[in-house]
């Protein structure tokens, strides 16, 4: 059986739900990265990826994949390429170009050199060149650049998933239909249905939430009802297979409709009531008794209560005016507080979710959040807030802040805007928010691709009510629940750690995300060890690794997962070696190197102790990196590494491994260490602390020490 390779591309922030989707279609193995997941699979398993993902916007077919320098690399493998066993002459095709390189800067015109190499590889065949279609041609072709490597990819859909073709009547600011689907399944509406509970949307709109949360209780595929789909025309279609697909999709539809329960949408414009009873009708026009259960009627929030018929508890969720004109906002204030005290008051026991562009308002529901997600409609950047209506959460969750706790969220809030304008201007994704900016709330927080939040607890002193210490862990965590779901939230301890204690595991699910930096990826995990397999701190060490790294050897001491390496290597060295105690941290910088579409077999890793490397070595390196830990008691070493008594005897060893003029990156996080100034006789030593410390740390310039050494 033939298997190929596939990429689900989404919004930011659909992955995981797109994962979800993969696992209930019985697709287990998948890697996650940003706006996709990829996963290898039969031509079976990309059919039922087309017809059953609701958050999905493509799925593409990869082709090929090379290095792109210039224009010439692209053209020279699409010309190659054999497009005749792909698609006949006798078929229209376009081509689309997706950039994230900055290599490139013109989408058009690389479209037109995949375009030509398309068609020249037919006329040397056949003698002709296929025709182009931009509008709705028989083949898409994806053509995507990740840095220097380029991805040629058939678009099985040829058209954007979240386009169901039910949308015949607009209001102004849609939601889109991909976007509803994601706050359903937030929501749980699944579940929620498979109960008996109804759903309701006070804000309709022209009904998107409505029909989407019917398609998804009735299990009615989101293209069900499309005919355009230009796997249709790839050679390898298997008509058979594709009607077998919708076969079992429709005994599954017939088995569905009769429990789908009751569904309600409400509006104070008569426009969007109309606009929505139309949609519902063109959406649902082949299964009249679903019509039956469906509600469209004008009525105003204020007026808002549980229907009647509306069966047990059930799930509210809405999409608001988000205030994008001027004013508006101050005027939204009022209406966004009487929606959460009307959802409180008069849906005792039901669960809701709102999706809004504002977190001011937001708050302002006074709705304390069980998730809290980021969520793109269309190019708008929104957040989205699940919240429960159940009297003994709201008991538990929804008291008020303490004034100091008040002060805390008044910081983050702070930070986080300060933040986020500059790591924005940056590129930077992940980041520090938090140090310690508040003595009785001493912790540190990193928040990372705005999704996942990491506390590190700094331990307190004995003579501390530990009762005070859990209180103050708990507000700290209740305010950053309106960030992010409180399953992203992740706390540790962070204590005075001896030896090899800081890389003991905590847990063992063996769990990784995927975050970037300065367009490179990293896989992390927050849930087995104290630190996550990154530094933040060290990310302006490593953009300077990068930059000094071109046609050099380099060599990474106390390697850990091999970040500094990746750099490295993207930066141009010809050969990185990076050393490490641990098989585990060699194996996962292995992964990292894989997931930047590094091999590698090209660069070598060497389970060793970095000293004990350093004696035995021949090798001659002309940039090495060293970020030894403040105390190491290694099996294959008698004594315990101390690096204030250490470090002098470690950088002149290391020094030996240089060539001339080469030099050595040196770093520390030890605060009351002080470099030898004996190291000056064998090194022009440059104390370089000021500069490494990034933007998200000038709060705490004591994170750590660096220094460039270069040999005399």
């Amino acid at each position: 059986m033939e298997l190929f390779n596939f990429t689900v591309t989404s919004a930011n922030g659909y992955e995981n739900l797109i994962a979800k989707e993969l696992e209930a279609l019985g697709i287990r193995k998948y890697t996650m990265g940003q706006g996709n997941v990829s996963f290898r699979g039969t031509q079976k398993d990309g059919l039922k990826v087309c017809l059953w993902s609701r958050v999905a916007s493509k799925v593409l077919l990869n082709l090929m994949e090379f290095t792109v320098k210039n224009e010439k690399d692209i053209y020279k493998n699409v010309v190659n390429y054999d497009w005749d066993s792909i698609f006949s002459l006798s078929r229209t095709f376009a081509v689309d170009t997706v950039l994230a390189t900055a290599n490139f800067r013109n989408n058009a015109y690389l479209s037109l050199v995949v375009k030509d190499g398309i068609a020249d590889s037919f006329r040397k065949k056949t003698g002709k060149r296929p025709d182009v279609e931009t509008e709705q041609p028989d083949i898409r072709i994806n053509f995507f650049i990740n840095r220097d490597r380029g991805t040629v990819s058939l678009d099985m859909a040829g058209d954007s998933l979240h386009r169901r073709g039910y949308r015949i009547a607009h209001v102004e600011a849609p939601l889109k239909e991909n976007a509803a689907a994601a706050l359903l399944y937030r929501g749980n509406w699944q579940d929620v249905a498979a109960s008996g509970g109804s759903f309701i949307d006070p804000m309709c709109g022209s009904g998107t939430l409505v029909i989407e949360s019917v398609m998804m209780a009735a299990n009615i595929p989101p293209a069900f009802d499309r005919n355009y789909f230009c796997f249709k025309n790839w050679r390898k279609f298997n008509r058979n297979l594709w009607e077998e697909i919708r076969q079992e999709a429709t005994e599954l539809i017939t088995q569905s409709i009769p429990s789908v329960p009751n569904v309600f949408g409400f509006d104070y414009s008569t426009d969007s009531v109309n606009a929505a009873r139309k949609n519902v009708s063109k959406a649902f026009s082949m299964y009249p008794e679903l019509l039956d259960k469906i509600r469209i009627s004008k009525k105003e929030i204020h007026k808002l209560s549980i229907p009647d018929n509306a069966g047990a508890p059930g799930l509210i969720g809405v999409n608001p005016p988000y205030g994008e004109r001027l004013g508006e906002k101050e005027q939204l204030k009022q209406l966004y507080a009487d929606m959460g005290n009307i959802f409180k008051e008069r849906f005792n026991g039901w669960k809701g979710f709102f999706i809004t562009g504002d977190q001011e308002l937001a708050r302002k529901t006074g709705l304390k959040a069980t998730k809290v997600n980021k969520l793109y409609n269309g190019p708008l950047e929104c957040i989205s807030a699940v919240f429960s209506l159940d009297p003994e959460y709201r008991e538990e969750h929804e008291h008020e802040l303490s004034p100091a706790a008040q002060m805390f969220a008044n910081r983050i809030a702070k930070n986080l805007k300060l933040m986020r304008k500059t790591a924005r201007r940056l590129g930077v994704t992940s980041y520090r928010i938090y140090d310690a900016d508040m003595p009785d709330y001493s912790a540190a927080i990193d928040f990372y691709e705005d999704k996942w939040i990491y506390l590190q607890e700094y331990a307190a002193p004995a003579y501390i009510d530990p009762t005070k210490t859990k209180r103050r862990i708990k507000e700290m965590e209740q305010v950053l629940t309106q960030y992010t779901d409180r399953e992203n939230i992740f706390i540790r301890r962070r204590e005075k750690q001896h030896g090899a204690m800081q890389y003991e595991k905590n847990s063992n699910t063996g769990k990784f995300e995927i975050m970037q930096e300065n367009g490179i990826k990293f896989y992390v995990n927050f849930y087995d060890y104290l630190d996550t397999g990154i530094f933040l701190d060290h990310r302006d060490v490593r953009s300077l690794i990068k930059q000094e790294s071109q046609g050099k050897k380099f060599l990474n001491l106390f390697a850990y997962t091999c970040t500094a390496s990746i750099y490295a290597v993207t930066g141009g060295a010809v050969k990185a070696v990076s050393v490490d105690t641990s098989s585990t941290y060699l194996d996962w910088g292995q992964r990292n190197f894989q997931l930047n579409g590094l091999n590698p077999k090209e660069h070598d890793f060497i389970k060793c102790d970095s000293i004990e490397f350093l004696q035995k070595n021949q090798q001659k390196f002309d940039l090495i990196f060293i970020d030894p830990p403040t105390f190491s008691n290694s099996k294959s070493r008698e004594n315990i590494f101390d690096i204030q008594r250490d470090h002098a005897s470690l950088l002149r060893l290391a020094g030996n491994s240089l060539n001339n003029g080469g030099k050595i990156i040196f770093s520390t996080n030890s605060r009351k260490f002080e470099l030898d100034d004996s190291l000056s006789e064998s090194f022009n030593v440059e104390d370089i602390t000021k500069s490494s410390i990034p933007f998200d740390y000038a709060r705490n310039t004591k994170i750590h020490k660096c220094w460039i050494l270069t040999r005399n």
